[in-house]
């Protein structure tokens, strides 16, 4: 057997953790780094909720990457992965949960997550289709509900929801983007 011990993988972090007012939604931005495969194994990413804030600043409908300030500080809250995580394209869609603070409630909430297989960090394309600046979001929040394995069905993703009264029919339906999906190239026939 191989222990494999946190120093050699590449961390990767939530670089960005905020209420997006454009979207009306929480959304998190990932670090970018490549895996240096001559002295790493692999990545990881700790699950931390951070402190960002968006600004809006003087032109709200062009975001720029100074849009929405870095995490400074970090809060744990018990996030943690309990359903299977899927490959999507060259994406790996994490779904993670926050359970209740109160030990007497059931629930909680959760994010829908897409990392770079690859290396754990930033993609170069927005999955869930939203960008700031240059940033590709790679995290939707879901309130009041846990989160369970999501499927990708007709650019979708349907994330089955913990509590049946989120949601249509128990399921979130979010739009997400596979990079080279659909007609790359075509011929002419004669």
């Amino acid at each position: 057997t191989h222990d494999i011990r946190r120093a050699q993988l590449l961390e990767q972090k939530i670089e960005f953790d905020f209420f997006n007012p454009m979207e009306g939604e929480r959304e998190r931005i990932l670090s970018k780094g490549d895996v240096n495969w001559s002295t790493e194994v692999g990545w990881y990413v700790d699950l931390q909720q951070g402190n960002s804030s968006y600004d809006l600043g003087t032109y709200p409908d062009d975001p720029t990457d100074d849009s929405v300030t870095p995490v400074t500080s970090y809060t744990l809250q018990g996030e943690m992965v309990q359903s299977d995580p899927v490959i999507v394209g060259d994406n790996l869609v994490v779904p993670t949960i926050i359970p209740s603070q109160d030990p007497c409630s059931t629930g909680g909430s959760g994010w829908v997550m897409s990392f770079s297989k690859a290396n754990g960090g930033r993609l170069r394309y927005a999955p869930f289709h939203t960008i700031v600046g240059t940033m590709p979001v790679q995290g939707r929040y879901v309130a009041n509900s846990m989160v369970g394995t999501p499927t990708y069905i007709s650019r979708q993703l349907v994330v089955p929801l913990g509590d049946s009264s989120q949601g249509e029919d128990g399921v979130m339906r979010m739009p997400f983007q596979i990079r080279g999906e659909g007609r790359q190239s075509w011929r002419e026939l004669r």
